[in-house]
């Protein structure tokens, strides 16, 4: 999980300075190309499933559905805004109607960064006789009907993603404690540890794309079921404040 995050913020960086000294010449970076937006990216959805864990842990969030340039439907993500602020990403894109394409600009493609993770982290087999083959050799195999070059058998070449010791460890530990929270409960504890700072209600409605009585909703679960949270008034207003259970949790489970 942080090496593939790794790779999305290098990438990210990559193509600020890439606007910045001119490489790319589209006149749509013009504007801020001094110190452009490279907060967000697409990715074909195809490949959603393989973010998961990262949207799980609010590092990322899907923003949209696009079609790129070429007609295809695509997946728009946007980076954590406190992540962004901690690697000098500027985060959002220009004002104006004639920026609403930005972030599907060839440049923020991911998908080639996407695949080439999961090819550096796949086993490609025959389940007859278990013999392992190269990219190149499934690429012949697949040119030719899928057969075995090794047993001769039809259609029994898999791939599997083989996870890293780090990813196995880390999906062990998410999985061990996870699964006591529901997904949302689990982003709002998340959102004020990234965050740093206590939020009143709307505040992390907005963030978190839900209405402010649902925060209510979720927060009373969180508080009362496993006293992770805890709310303190300040000048009028109510603020959720996590409490030291709830940061033990969280360090327990965040690598």
């Amino acid at each position: 999980m942080n090496k593939l995050l790794n790779q999305i913020i290098d990438k990210e960086k990559t193509i600020k300075t890439n606007i910045r000294t001119n490489q790319y010449t589209a006149v749509i970076f013009q504007k801020e190309r001094n110190n452009p937006y490279t907060s967000h990216f697409y990715i074909a959805q195809e490949l959603e499933p393989y973010l998961g864990s990262l949207e799980l842990n609010f590092f990322i969030s899907k923003y949209n559905e696009m079609s790129n340039k070429s007609g295809k439907k695509v997946s728009i993500y946007a980076l954590n805004y406190g992540l962004c602020m901690d690697e000098n990403l500027r985060w959002g894109k220009p004002k104006g109607n004639e920026y609403r394409t930005y972030f599907i600009e060839s440049p923020f493609n991911f998908t080639p960064v996407i695949k080439n993770f999961l090819s550096e982290n796949k086993k490609i087999y025959c389940e007859n006789c278990m013999h392992e083959f190269s990219e190149e050799e499934y690429n012949l195999m697949k040119k030719y009907g899928g057969t075995c070059l090794k047993c001769g058998c039809k259609n029994s070449i898999q791939e599997k993603r083989v996870l890293s010791d780090e990813e196995r460890s880390e999906i062990e530990e998410i999985e061990k404690k996870d699964n006591l929270l529901e997904r949302e409960q689990y982003q709002l504890l998340k959102l004020l540890q990234y965050s740093r700072k206590d939020k009143t209600a709307t505040e992390l409605a907005q963030e978190l794309d839900v209405s402010w009585q649902k925060i209510g909703w979720i927060a009373k679960k969180i508080e009362e079921d496993y006293c992770y949270l805890k709310k303190e008034p300040r000048k009028g207003k109510m603020y959720y404040v996590l409490s030291d259970l709830g940061r033990e949790y969280l360090d327990s489970i965040t690598p």
